[in-house]
């Protein structure tokens, strides 16, 4: 009946005027963990599959997506609205204009656009500025603020971004401070790994060790001898990304984890990687990162490479007490 699936909402999902998109391809259960009524057993066929979506305006999205609502619209509810709303339209005999195929594509692209537990918002054409407004006669100009964009590396199309500070007011007003415009990884997702995310390779490099000669290319070290205990040392870790067919210019949040014996975690921060742009017909990068380690305990170490909760590497070492001189 090209309306919202919510129960008597009137909105559109096309307004055949203009070919405007008005409503979004929303998921039941949550296509990611951690979203509104995920359930971890569903294969992602059936997580994407017809069963498991439902067109709503972008209102009752947020509504039917909000943290206070979720004993409200849990999966049954909604699964009853959808059902509802179809049998209604099974009984109407509306006439609507065909749906073209780029109707159709821009409907689709909603569900990947919107993803569930997130506020979308479009700003193109918008102009955002980051810095301090100037002050008025006697009075100092406002302090800069910070930009922060989120899983891409440009700046967004037919946006104006501007970090620069107003000049005083007034005669005898400060100026106001600089802005800045930061660019920060997002957390990868399922979705990403499908699209051929992954590690390919994941070692240790480090110069040669005059006791482990062998060991000169790195890579291939069983253990790491130390002299006493604690100990802190720093690794050189070299890992290889897949990309697959992520998006290009687009930035993935790793994150950097050790675990002792015992299980014990030591966090080792973040970094931003780039998928890159450019023609590559592999779409393939190498990284390097040195990795402080404290080591309180002998025995096998696993070194982690994550992003959010998916784990994408993982290598073991084990640490081992040198010998006392004789």
């Amino acid at each position: 009946m090209n309306r919202c699936a919510f129960d008597d909402c009137k909105i559109s999902v096309v307004d055949f005027k203009t070919n405007t998109i008005l409503a979004e391809v929303c998921h039941i259960h949550a296509q990611n963990p951690g979203g509104p009524r995920y359930d971890g057993t569903q294969t992602p066929e059936q997580r994407h599959g017809s069963d498991n979506l439902i067109i709503l305006c972008s209102s009752h999205h947020k509504i039917i997506d909000s943290p206070e609502n979720e004993k409200i619209y849990t999966s049954d509810k909604l699964k009853e609205m959808k059902l509802n709303h179809e049998a209604r339209s099974a009984h109407t005999s509306m006439q609507l204009p065909n749906l073209t195929e780029d109707l159709i594509h821009k409907l689709i692209h909603t569900v990947n656009t919107y993803e569930s537990n997130s506020t979308h918002m479009d700003f193109r054409n918008s102009k955002f500025s980051a810095g301090g407004e100037g002050g008025h006669f006697g009075g100092a100009g406002g302090n800069g603020g910070v930009i922060q964009i989120i899983g891409s590396t440009n700046i967004p199309a037919n946006t104006e971004f501007n970090a620069s500070g107003e000049k005083g007011k007034t005669y005898g007003g400060g100026g106001g401070g600089g802005g800045s415009i930061h660019f920060r990884g997002r957390e990868a997702v399922e979705k990403d790994i499908e699209s051929g995310l992954k590690i390919s390779s994941f070692f240790l490099a480090d110069a040669a060790r005059k006791e482990d000669l062998i060991n000169v290319l790195g890579g291939c070290w069983s253990h790491y001898k130390v002299n006493n205990l604690p100990s802190s040392i720093l690794i050189n870790l070299v890992y290889i990304v897949e990309f697959g067919k992520l998006t290009k210019n687009s930035l993935i949040q790793f994150k950097f984890e050790s675990i002792n014996p015992n299980g014990n975690i030591q966090a080792h921060g973040y970094e931003d990687i780039p998928i890159p742009g450019g023609e590559n017909l592999t779409s393939r990068s190498p990284f390097f990162k040195i990795f402080p380690i404290d080591i309180d305990s002998i025995g096998v170490w696993s070194l982690l490479i994550k992003s959010g909760s998916i784990l994408l590497a993982q290598h073991d070492i084990e640490f081992r007490l040198c010998e006392p001189a004789q």
